[in-house]
Order: C-alpha cells, then sequence, then structure tokens
C-alpha cells in the first residue's frame, strides 16, 4: 500500500514527465576553494546522481546548485566534508574514511574520489 509521501512523489514524477520543459539536468562543475575554507581546514563537497540509474555519473556542483535539486526526486543527493589542510598521511586517511561512509549513501562515489584523496589539499 502506498504511502501519503509515496503518492506525492509519484504525482511530482507523473507532472514533471508530463511537462519535460520543466526537467532540468545537473551541470557538473569543479568547488572553488576559499581562502577561508584553507582557514578552518576543510570545505564540503557537493555530489549528485539520477535516482533511477546505478550507473549514471555521479556529478559534482556547486552548493547552489545543489541546493536547487534538494527537494528534486530524481536524484540522489550527497554532501561531504573534505580535508584539505594538514600532513599528506593525514588528509589522505581522513578523506579515504569519508568517501568509504559516503559510499553508503551513493554507491560509486568511493570509485570516483579514491585517487583523488588529495585534490584541493594545501600540506603543512
Amino acid at each position: 500500500m502506498a504511502t501519503p509521501i509515496d503518492k506525492n512523489i509519484d504525482k511530482v514524477i507523473y507532472e514533471r514527465l508530463m511537462n519535460p520543459k520543466k526537467l532540468e539536468f545537473a551541470k557538473e562543475k569543479k568547488p572553488k576553494v576559499k581562502k577561508e575554507d584553507y582557514d578552518i581546514g576543510h570545505f564540503t563537497r557537493y555530489f549528485l546522481r539520477q535516482v533511477n540509474n546505478v550507473f549514471a555519473k555521479i556529478v559534482e556542483v556547486e552548493k547552489a546548485q545543489f541546493n536547487k535539486f534538494k527537494n528534486e526526486p530524481f536524484y540522489i543527493k550527497l554532501d561531504i566534508e573534505w580535508k584539505i589542510t594538514g600532513g599528506a598521511q593525514e588528509i589522505t586517511s581522513t578523506n579515504f574514511n569519508i568517501i568509504v561512509e559516503a559510499d553508503k549513501k551513493m554507491s560509486g562515489i568511493r570509485e570516483l574520489l579514491q585517487n583523488k584523496l588529495l585534490e584541493f589539499a594545501k600540506l603543512q
């Protein structure tokens, strides 16, 4: 038996499919790390993937686009805190643990980021 939430999601999906001009797709855009992010040692990264295809590309987006899709039922959403300052071993270990946990929410994120654990890093 469908719950009220299921019926609401079905209604949203139906309305969007019937009005394809209103459909928007996520556009990949790498984040810009600010000086303030380096000062605090981390920043938030945002990812989206189409919900109906586990093989769909995971797209990294900026915060504004992530928020735009926040209530969109067609996307799985994931935000992670990414360590960017410290020693190489510390950053690598921290970011690896982050992506292992994140992979439980968005399968495939680990494979996407496991060779980029020092991405955006400022080593100390």
